[in-house]
């Protein structure tokens, strides 16, 4: 719609074009409604389902069959290993389309240490905990206000400042204003619904929505354009939305395209912001199907990196695995332990950012006693196969050196 309505050259034109779609036997129309910014008019959010869409929606269900079948076929250690990574990257996008700094190193370490149960007050702790525990399937999708306030808590925890937290009984109760990106004193291009009454009507006839019997990934579309437009919150709207729509993509789809939806929302940044703004304005009239199609893109993109970086580190991994097993200078008693504390280092060195495994990761993975771990590691470390990175805790890293010799 939003292409055709500013090639007509009166109003009564655009409305014959606008009835003419939102009354087609094809329209699906929704139970939410918009304004758009600085218009009388409200309209009701319809789509209508086009071939594009029906063929990226067979893309995405091959490329999660893919996903799930590779990443379940991964060693024990990679897995933790990709999954940490994975994790650092998404909540590193996600913060940057919010202009929130934030290094991947720093969520990586966090991540290790909340998946190794231990205790730690780090920056983004609680946001790091929140995808893990929708990865690991251990969250539910919101029911209602009170739901969506305890996702937000937990995702922006310490990263709001005072004077941006809502000050509603859920949400805020001023007006909150969008500016086009990179622009100073302009115009809003879009402003939040107002009050909060109206904000916990919105959201309720959203979740309303989202348990109707239509196509779920249209449906997620549809969810996280309608959270954008409500804008419920001063700061931290586009990270708590990311997060809602994961829970849903998780719980339709698989773990590794719900934590891909930012590193999509990150790589084709200029193509969501567009559709945000597009859907938003009068061209559009509640027509969402520019935003669909974008928004299946997008998670297509986040599915196809994944994959790309997945089999390129299996690659690796296998080439260094061949190396392990061709390996003849370790025929003695130990030489099994010694190749499989190898493999386990490999699969460090290749799946995670670090590289590096720590003695207790080693001798719990391996089932030994810390005694004989050690022994074994050190004979390793004496013929320059492994690295000992760290002395307190004691860190190793399988020797760069060691591939490549092996290699050549």
């Amino acid at each position: 719609m939003h292409k055709k309505f500013y090639t007509l050259s009166s109003k009564s034109e655009r409305n014959d074009e606008y009835k003419k779609r939102i009354t087609s036997r094809h329209a699906i129309k929704t139970n939410l409604f918009i304004k758009p910014q600085d218009q009388p008019d409200t309209f009701r959010l319809f789509y209508t389902i086009s071939s594009s869409m029906t063929s990226k929606m067979d893309c995405i269900r091959v490329n999660q069959l893919q996903l799930t079948r590779i990443y379940d076929n991964l060693p024990e250690v990679a897995q933790t290993r990709f999954l940490i990574d994975m994790i650092g990257e998404e909540l590193k996008s996600s913060n940057e389309l919010e202009g929130v700094e934030s290094s991947k190193k720093e969520i990586v370490e966090t991540a290790k240490k909340i998946i190794q149960n231990h205790k730690t007050k780090a920056r983004l702790s609680s946001m790091i905990h929140s995808y893990i525990e929708l990865f690991m399937n251990k969250l539910k999708e919101p029911t209602d206000c009170n739901d969506i306030r305890k996702i937000y808590d937990f995702i922006t925890k310490g990263e709001i400042s005072d004077s941006d937290l809502p000050d509603g009984d859920l949400f805020r109760k001023e007006a909150t204003y969008v500016l086009k990106r990179g622009s100073v004193g302009s115009d809003p291009i879009h402003t939040g619904v107002m009050p909060e009454e109206k904000i916990c009507e919105c959201l309720t006839d959203l979740l309303d929505y989202m348990e109707t019997d239509e196509n779920k990934i249209f449906q997620i579309a549809i969810g996280h354009y309608y959270f954008g437009y409500v804008h419920p919150f001063y700061d931290g709207n586009g990270r708590t939305s990311r997060f809602i729509s994961s829970l849903y993509i998780r719980k339709h789809y698989d773990e590794l395209t719900a934590i891909s939806l930012s590193q999509g929302c990150i790589l084709l940044r200029e193509k969501y912001l567009d559709a945000f703004d597009k859907t938003n304005k009068i061209s559009s009239m509640g027509e969402l199907d520019y935003f669909i199609d974008v928004f299946l893109d997008i998670i297509i993109k986040g599915q196809e990196t994944v994959l790309d970086n997945l089999r390129n580190k299996i690659e690796l991994l296998e080439l260094t695995k061949e190396i392990i097993i061709t390996d003849t200078t370790m025929e003695d008693n130990a030489h099994d332990d010694k190749k499989r504390i190898l493999f386990i280092l490999a699969q460090a060195y290749h799946f995670s950012q670090d590289k590096v495994l720590s003695l207790k990761d080693l001798r719990e993975t391996i089932k030994q006693s810390p005694y004989i771990t050690k022994k074994l590691i050190a004979d390793l470390v004496d013929k320059g196969k492994v690295i000992t990175v760290k002395k307190r805790p004691l860190l190793y890293m399988i020797s760069p050196d060691y591939l490549s010799q092996s290699e050549r």
